[in-house]
């Protein structure tokens, strides 16, 4: 601006301002909204301070024990805060303004005791369902049947050399997975019914991470939290997580355990007793949050303990259908789909056999994708361990041209391990840190690849 002072424009949500003005959420301020395209700028907007403080992901691994406890203590209080200010119906936030009242719920929104918002359809860009008071079988089946009619309309054969390199995979094995998911979503929802975090909503952040953060240095205090146009009012259960931030990389036994380092610890050299202290910490991390979501909300650390517990998860097809044919993420589908088949007989449905079942061969092919997609995720978490390449792919504006040049080398010395050509050709194609094809041909990488360094979206 001509004063010095900067600001950010973009396409408007009404989250942000619910949580600063309602909930007392640190966000940036927004001194102008519109919802309308008849202004002078021929478009919806919306503009905001530019947030305050230093964005986390740059100080993260340089702070000690302390700090991030710190930064922990705050995610926790965030998160709940926002899971006691539960609601009876699953929708977006609007101004009561924003919206038809043929699409608006009647319900208050909670703490909003001027009326200024209302709960209106999901906007979620992966799909459209109308807000209002829904089971959570109406909503395991809303989900499907939307991603459903996604893939009928739009999906198209593509290459997936994770599962095959010379056969591509195609909508009708998607829609195939989709039948078995709703045939299966009324009777694994009920059975779990008596679960007051599958019917309770809330509104949660849906991407806790280091980019989206923005802190004061001096005091580790959270300054600013950013990204809130996903955020809708949807059942506990499908939000209740771990900030990914501060998840382990490797499955960790659930409930208020301590981790340990191995048996074998005071025998091993300097560097991989390093590498051990390193997993020992992370893991402590995780486990400090969930000790303090326990003592503060018992039953948000419940719908967490379910969702990561080594026991079948019933919400979890519910948590990956949807939108996973384009985020490349069918083989989550299909897992969850399977261990739903294999171990049907412990969910208590009123179903004696389970309805759906996998051929011999397509648990073969699948199995071997998981060996493709779990070597190139160690390979991420060894870049990422060693400071290499972040595992997400996501990396600040400044840095994004050294770590494009470093990307480039890394993945030729990879290609160079190749014994032969095939082989060349997968290792090429499943390289985590490029665009998917259909990106590339359909242009929208232009911008995206200007502040960060996209991954592999069959490798999450």
């Amino acid at each position: 601006m001509d004063n010095g002072a900067e600001v950010v424009a973009k396409i408007p949500n009404s989250n942000a301002d619910y949580t600063t003005a309602i909930l007392g959420v640190p966000v940036p301020a927004i001194l102008d909204w519109s919802s309308q395209t008849t202004n002078e700028a021929g478009s919806e907007y919306i503009i905001m301070e530019k947030a305050e403080g230093q964005l986390l992901s740059g100080v993260w691994y340089q702070l000690g024990r302390d700090g991030k406890s710190a930064i922990i203590q705050q995610l926790v209080d965030l998160q709940v805060l926002l899971a006691s200010k539960p609601f009876t119906a699953h929708g977006c936030l609007f101004y009561q303004g924003d919206i038809s009242l043929n699409m608006s719920c009647p319900r208050e929104v909670p703490g909003d005791l001027n009326r200024r918002f209302t709960l209106g359809p999901l906007a979620l860009p992966a799909l459209w369902e109308d807000g209002r008071r829904l089971s959570i079988s109406d909503y395991a089946t809303a989900v499907g049947e939307n991603e459903q009619a996604w893939v009928s309309r739009n999906a198209a054969p593509r290459m997936n050399y994770f599962r095959d390199s010379d056969t591509p995979e195609t909508p009708a094995e998607m829609l195939d997975l989709l039948d078995k998911y709703l045939t299966v979503a009324p009777h694994i929802t009920k059975c779990a019914g008596s679960l007051a975090c599958f019917e309770t909503s809330i509104l949660s952040h849906p991407d806790i991470r280091l980019g989206n953060l923005f802190i004061d240095p001096r005091t580790n205090k959270i300054t600013s939290i950013i990204d809130w146009q996903g955020a809708a009012f949807t059942p506990l259960v499908l939000q209740a997580k771990i900030p990914r931030m501060i998840r382990h990389p490797k499955f960790l036994k659930p409930g208020l355990v301590v981790p340990e380092r191995p048996g074998n610890y005071e025998y091993l050299d300097a560097a991989a007793k390093q590498d051990v202290d390193r997993l020992h910490e992370s893991a402590l991390y995780q486990k400090y949050h969930e000790v303090l979501v326990a003592k503060k909300h018992p039953q948000l650390y419940a719908a967490i303990i379910h969702n990561v517990s080594l026991q079948i998860s019933v919400i979890e097809p519910l948590q990956v259908v949807c939108g996973c044919w384009k985020d490349r993420e069918v083989y989550k589908l299909r897992s969850s789909l399977m261990r739903i088949a294999d171990n049907w007989n412990m969910l208590g449905t009123s179903l004696h056999s389970c309805p759906i079942g996998f051929p011999e061969e397509e648990v073969r092919r699948h199995d071997q994708e998981l060996e493709n997609i779990d070597h190139v995720e160690s390979i991420m978490e060894a870049f990422q361990g060693e400071g290499i390449l972040p595992s997400d792919g996501r990396v600040d504006p400044e840095d994004y041209e050294i770590l494009e040049e470093v990307n480039r080398v890394q993945k030729t010395r990879y290609m160079s391990l190749a014994t032969n050509e095939d082989e060349a050709i997968i290792m090429e194609k499943t390289w985590p840190w490029q665009d998917w094809p259909e990106r590339l041909e359909n242009n929208e990488t232009s911008v995206a690849l200007q502040t960060s360094v996209r991954r592999c979206g069959s490798v999450q």
